[in-house]
């Protein structure tokens, strides 16, 4: 029987352990320091004191229309594999999400461990993949370097952090202080890299962490996550060379938890955007509805699902007609 805060803390740890099978170094990191017992969701198994399932659902900021918006991350969302084809994990996320509502959250996301998890999150869960990521492969950094890495970074980077993202015009997150420490920190722990005037610069290349750890110059890089330019299309539209190369890919997927006051934000944004649908949220009813977005206003009817046009936007689908043109930097996860 659980008795206390600290023993779901190791149930949560050792299901982590098994599923992803991470460093303990990392395992350290995140269960002293980003591990919330409040923000933790587990299935357990009472009889033989072990977590089933667990998904945590850590408080973040994102940075989108403008506004900062109260949202919440799904990190280590896990089965045990000797339970996995029993519907824990929908069971899982349903609480999660209405916990989130609950607690104000306007939008979650995540980002999937594997490949095929894309789909599994796009049918089941209502996310979309409208989040992106740059990799640039580039020998020589394209912001001056400070200092490589350490596990003591300064209220002054941070700021400068800060400072270089509300440059930014794309929807982005907001990290803390304390989230942008353990960003730090989780590059160090893979193979280190760089602080410059605008950024990390960390290492997600091929190299061993070995070979990166002897590497004093940053002329040796083979990849670096970094900053990017203003939009995301003047990235894609760059003509990659020897030196410099930019690939943008899919990193992460995003959820409406409280559609109304998404697009409440939205038509805000859009004071000129004017249109009308109906949309079906099977996990959170409230959001259910008839949406009549005009003159920079949003008017919201709650609806009975059989009442709704047979064409009703699903949350996904809503989320992939607002964000294509409009997407999202997901970067600076524990991921």
């Amino acid at each position: 029987m659980l008795q206390n805060k600290q023993d779901r803390r190791q149930l949560s740890r050792e299901i982590w352990e098994e599923v992803f099978q991470d460093t303990p170094p990392f395992l350290d990191l995140y269960f002293s320091r980003v591990y919330h017992p409040e923000e933790t969701d587990l299935i357990l198994d009472y009889k033989d004191n072990q977590a089933l399932a667990h998904t945590g659902r850590l408080s973040f900021f994102l940075r989108i229309f403008g506004e900062r918006i109260p949202a919440s991350y799904i990190s280590g969302a896990a089965t045990r594999a000797s339970h996995r084809g029993q519907g824990l994990m929908p069971q899982l996320l349903y609480s999660s999400h209405t916990k989130m509502y609950q607690q104000g959250k306007v939008l979650s996301f995540l980002i999937p461990a594997e490949e095929w998890l894309y789909s599994y999150y796009h049918d089941k869960m209502g996310y979309a993949s409208v989040c992106y990521r740059a990799k640039i492969s580039n020998p020589h950094p394209t912001s001056p370097i400070v200092r490589r890495l350490q596990q003591t970074p300064s209220v002054e980077d941070y700021l400068d952090y800060r400072k270089a993202r509300k440059a930014w015009l794309f929807g982005h997150i907001e990290h803390t202080y304390p989230q942008w420490c353990n960003a730090i920190y989780d590059a160090v722990l893979s193979g280190g890299g760089y602080l410059s005037h605008e950024g990390i610069l960390r290492y997600v290349g091929t190299k061993s962490k070995e070979q990166l750890i002897l590497q004093e110059q940053p002329s040796s890089y083979h990849a670096e996550e970094t900053i990017v330019p203003l939009s995301f299309s003047s990235i894609a539209s760059s003509t990659p060379s020897s030196t410099n190369s930019v690939e943008i890919f899919p990193h992460g997927m995003l959820r409406a938890i409280n559609i109304p006051r998404l697009l409440s934000l939205y038509a805000k944004k859009h004071p000129s955007q004017a249109m009308q649908f109906d949309l079906f949220d099977p996990e959170l009813v409230p959001n259910t509805g008839r949406y009549r977005i005009q003159g920079g206003t949003l008017l919201f009817h709650p609806y009975s699902a059989d009442r709704l046009h047979p064409q009703a936007y699903t949350p996904n689908s809503l989320l992939e007609e607002i964000f294509s043109s409009d997407p999202i930097y997901i970067d600076l996860m524990l991921d």
